[in-house]
């Protein structure tokens, strides 16, 4: 074995600690950690330049997207006021327009409006006092906010021969303006509008003469429950011809019906018809629901005004039925607009035992004819096992009696049936009666 001397280039050298090399391996972990680390500051320095050219970008190409919006704005500003003030009035329109690559939505209104208040208008007269008020909005996809102008354009009615104007008010329950409500006037011109905020349509320039106003909007009545109304008005050359209505949307109320009977708990009834009242109605004050002489668990009275105040309602349909005649109270309901409500009406039970030798009679025929003011409605009744009626409840009023059976009827007259919690007791003894049948 070979050992090296002294002057052997190995000799007197020792190996390197294996603690320094895992420090140089170490070393070159950092390198690579320090080498990664600035690669992501690298990349997130090139994001962030990326977002910030981005929305330089966006914003810019916003900025134009609306200059140009202005520019279309504009230019349908300067369209609209070319056109005639016969062309112009109340004229509403959406359009679309090319321009740099974009399509814009451009939707123009011209509105009456006072110089007052330069709201909408529903002052009676078109002269120099009233405006056409032009606007013009221009949108495009990606605006969060569309481009309007105004401008105004001022005519007069007296400055065209043979024309006159036409300003109608809408007015809902409380005499509020009703928007939104179409009305077409027909005579020598035809001309369709839609009420605006405040309620108000302005027909300028019409040819003078005589004119219908048509009114059909869905869900609407008058305070008659007509939904379709005709008004008929005369327009004077230079002059402003005025008409108003009161239109609102209709509610209901279904009614059912009770009885008491004995002073028991009160039970379900029938009834033929319903009266409704209320003094804003044309006289009589009343309107009237459900079939004669088809008695039902429910009626609806339906395509009712909403009248602020509340309606009054009472089994029947004659002046005659009504309970305040008899010192009572009726049943009372206020109608929403465009509500269905239900309510109960009290019908009073007329109690009848019909007997015979002290007996009660099942099966006795009782004709009950109404005899109270404006009341003639004849009702066929039938008595049970106990001698009473089967179905006491009869509307308020006064009745003419005849009860038959086994070949005798006894009638009795103007028996008052005015009681909510049912009348006394009726006794009719047929065997004190005379041989023969009641009427038809």
């Amino acid at each position: 074995m070979h050992v090296p001397g002294p002057d052997h280039p190995g000799a007197g050298m020792k190996r390197p600690f294996p603690r320094a090399r895992s420090r140089l391996r170490a070393d070159a972990g950092f390198g690579l950690v320090d080498a990664m680390v600035a690669l992501v500051l690298l990349l997130m320095i090139g994001f962030a330049a990326y977002a910030t050219y981005d929305r330089a970008t966006a914003s810019s190409a916003n900025i134009k997207t609306r200059a140009v919006a202005a520019s279309v704005a504009q230019e349908d500003q300067e369209r609209l006021r070319s056109l005639t003030v016969d062309q112009l009035s109340n004229r509403h329109e959406t359009r679309q327009v090319s321009l740099g690559g974009l399509e814009y939505d451009v939707r123009s209104d011209v509105t009456w409006i006072t110089s007052a208040t330069t709201t909408a208008s529903c002052s009676g007269a078109a002269r120099a006092t009233n405006y056409l008020e032009i606007t013009s909005t221009a949108s495009s996809n990606g605006m969060v906010h569309p481009i309007v102008l105004k401008s105004f354009v001022a005519p007069t009615v007296g400055g065209l021969p043979g024309r006159g104007a036409l300003n109608v008010q809408v007015s809902d329950r409380a005499g509020a303006g009703q928007a939104a409500v179409n009305a077409t006037a027909t005579g020598p011109d035809t001309a369709s509008e839609t009420t605006n905020a405040a309620g108000c349509i302005f027909f300028p320039y019409l040819t003078a003469g005589a004119y219908t106003l048509d009114f059909d909007q869905g869900g609407y009545v008058d305070r008659d429950g007509n939904q379709h109304l005709q008004h008929s008005i005369n327009v004077a050359e230079g002059r402003t011809s005025t008409d108003s209505l009161v239109y609102d949307l209709a509610g209901s109320v279904s009614v059912s019906f009770d009885t008491q009977i004995g002073g028991g708990a009160a039970q379900p009834a029938r009834a033929d018809q319903v009266t409704v009242a209320n003094s804003g109605l044309s006289a009589p004050g009343t309107r009237i629901f459900g079939a004669d002489g088809t008695p039902a668990d429910t009626v609806t009275a339906d395509a009712l005004f909403p009248f602020t105040d509340p309606y009054a309602l009472y089994a029947g349909g004659c002046p005659g039925a009504d309970p305040r005649a008899y010192g009572q109270s009726a049943a009372v309901w206020t109608v929403m607009p465009g509500q269905a409500a239900s309510a109960t009406v009290r019908v009073p039970a007329l109690n009848l035992l019909v007997t015979s030798g002290g007996a009660p009679v099942a099966g006795a025929r009782v004709r009950a004819e109404a005899t109270a003011t404006g009341c003639s409605a004849v009702v066929e009744l039938l008595t049970g096992a106990s001698g009473a009626l089967t179905a006491p409840a009869l509307p308020y009023g006064t009745y003419d009696l005849c009860a038959e059976a086994g070949g005798m009827a006894l009638a009795v007259t103007d028996v008052r049936n005015d009681d909510p919690a049912g009348t006394p007791v009726l006794g009719l003894a047929l065997d004190t009666g005379s041989p023969g049948a009641c009427p038809p």
